[in-house]
């Protein structure tokens, strides 16, 4: 009996497991309408749109707008005249010495600094609020431009750099020696120019002939050099008389500079 009762439920299994397919699938279908229509009738969360990312503002939005002023006049070569409200305001170029009318080089500088800035647009670095003269000194930088006009000047030799001024500001330093070695524009002249700006001071000849050729006879022709104390000899107008320990002589023992020239002056 066991055994018969062991084949009977051995045969009856699968007929019930058909069975239970058949109604597990009924009840699914007759589920599925009932959820459609719940799902249709439910309200459904209206749908938003996302927002397009914004962009942080950049770095450069955030810098402020250098304004320019348009160059109206050239009247000398480190003098310029600038629109600004309406205005015409007058500055100097910062840190720089010029020839004065009438001394040589002066139309050289005069030509170059129209040609820079004359009816163009330039950025302003003011450096100086007013010197004595009234004016306010300032860098100049013409549009598009990283260099300033201020070390222009001073490469192409039509200016020399002010360093009492500056306290030797070395972007304009290397500028001067530059066009000392190249002798260019004021520095192919033999005249000592007022290199410490004053406004009396009359450049003077910087050769014995050019002072007998004044009249100029005697001690008062004599040229004081200057030694310094590691045997270098540098004549008037060269960027290191006077500078560093020497003494002052007209009968110098050592070698010559070689920018100035020394006892030999510029060369040719």
């Amino acid at each position: 009996m066991l055994k018969t009762g062991f084949v009977l439920r051995t045969k009856l299994n699968p007929a019930i497991e058909n069975l239970w397919r058949s109604l597990r699938i009924s009840f699914w279908l007759a589920l599925v309408p009932c959820s459609e229509s719940w799902a249709q009738d439910t309200p459904r969360p209206p749908i938003v749109p996302k927002a397009a990312p914004q962009k942080s503002p950049s770095v450069e939005s955030e810098k402020p707008v250098t304004p320019l002023y348009e160059v109206v006049r050239v009247p000398e070569p480190g003098v310029l005249h600038v629109q600004a409200s309406g205005l015409e305001v007058r500055l100097k170029a910062w840190g720089i010495g010029c020839p004065k009318r009438d001394q040589p080089g002066y139309r050289e500088g005069l030509r170059f600094a129209e040609e820079e800035l004359l009816g163009l647009k330039v950025k302003l670095v003011v450096k100086r609020e007013f010197d004595p003269d009234g004016y306010k000194q300032v860098l100049i930088y013409p549009e598009g431009e990283t260099t300033s006009f201020n070390r222009s000047m001073i490469s192409r030799g039509h200016a020399w750099h002010l360093e009492k001024d500056t306290k030797r500001f070395g972007p304009f330093a290397l500028a001067q020696i530059k066009a000392k070695r190249e002798r260019s524009g004021i520095w192919r002249e033999s005249f000592a120019y007022d290199f410490e700006g004053t406004n009396d001071a009359a450049p003077k000849p910087r050769l014995p002939s050019l002072l007998r050729g004044q009249g100029i006879k005697g001690g008062a022709g004599r040229i004081m050099y200057w030694q310094s104390y590691v045997g270098k000899v540098h004549g008037p107008g060269c960027a290191f008389y006077t500078k560093g320990s020497g003494i002052l002589t007209s009968n110098p023992q050592g070698r010559d500079c070689g920018i100035c020239g020394g006892r030999q002056g510029p060369r040719r």
